[in-house]
């Protein structure tokens, strides 16, 4: 996945999520996806992205009825400066976390061939 983005680019990305058990259980993956891409990230005010985004300074957190997600989106396509602070603030916080993370110590042996 990663090698197929490799050079592409977005403006939003939007990762809208139901509620359900295995959802809450999700690892924000799409916080990652969206930074990557360099794009503002537009999620469901829902775990896993409620723990991970932080609402107006790293994306935007939007709870799923339609109208709200039209309201997102149409302020971000007009507030470039917004998409700006956004999307900087996303990675900020991204290179605060893995600068902060410890490395796992190598698996040896766990896979044989």
């Amino acid at each position: 996945y990663r090698a197929q983005q490799s050079g592409r680019g977005a403006t939003v990305f939007l990762a809208p999520l139901t509620a359900g058990p295995l959802n809450r259980i999700r690892a924000p993956v799409k916080v990652f996806d969206a930074a990557r891409l360099g794009a503002v990230g537009v999620y469901a005010d829902a775990a896993p992205y409620s723990d991970a985004v932080q609402h107006r300074k790293t994306g935007l957190l939007v709870p799923m009825q339609v109208s709200a997600w039209v309201e997102a989106i149409l302020e971000l396509t007009r507030d470039s400066e917004l998409r700006r602070r956004l999307t900087q603030g996303a990675h900020d916080r991204i290179l605060a976390e893995k600068a902060s993370m410890t490395p796992l110590p190598p698996w040896r042996g766990a896979a044989r061939p």
